[in-house]
């Protein structure tokens, strides 16, 4: 009777055992399965992501060189601007000393004619005298 206790025990350690086995495979499978599943999605993914990605970039680059071409624009604008503004700069310079040199030209014309009547003035009435 212990001979037949003890084989139906070996019967059953080798059930559990053949049973665990068969749910080691399952769950492996089930774990491959997973891990495929999980790569697909994962590649899929990724594939959408570099589809959206590329359209983003080619917007990006499109906002950037805009973004280049007005600040190459805004500064030739200002470059141009400090350009006209010394060249007018320059110009209201030039015309001040013409316009000074003028009125000295024309002072001195006035002061040496007042001296020229002055001194004549005084030559008449030292004649006179």
């Amino acid at each position: 009777m212990n001979h037949l206790i003890r084989a139906r025990a070996t019967d059953r350690d080798r059930d559990f055992e053949a049973h665990e086995a068969r749910y080691f495979q399952s769950e492996k499978q089930r774990m491959d399965v997973f891990q495929a599943s999980l790569y697909n999605f994962q590649r899929e993914f990724q594939e959408e992501d570099d589809v959206q990605s590329a359209g983003e970039r080619g917007r990006v680059k499109h906002f950037d060189d805009a973004m280049a071409s007005f600040k190459g624009a805004f500064v030739n604008n200002i470059r141009r601007q400090e350009e006209r503004y010394n060249e007018a700069d320059a110009q209201h310079e030039e015309t001040f000393r013409r316009s000074n040199a003028v009125r000295e030209a024309i002072f001195s014309q006035g002061q040496q004619g007042r001296a020229d009547a002055f001194k004549s003035a005084e030559e008449a009435r030292t004649e006179s005298a």
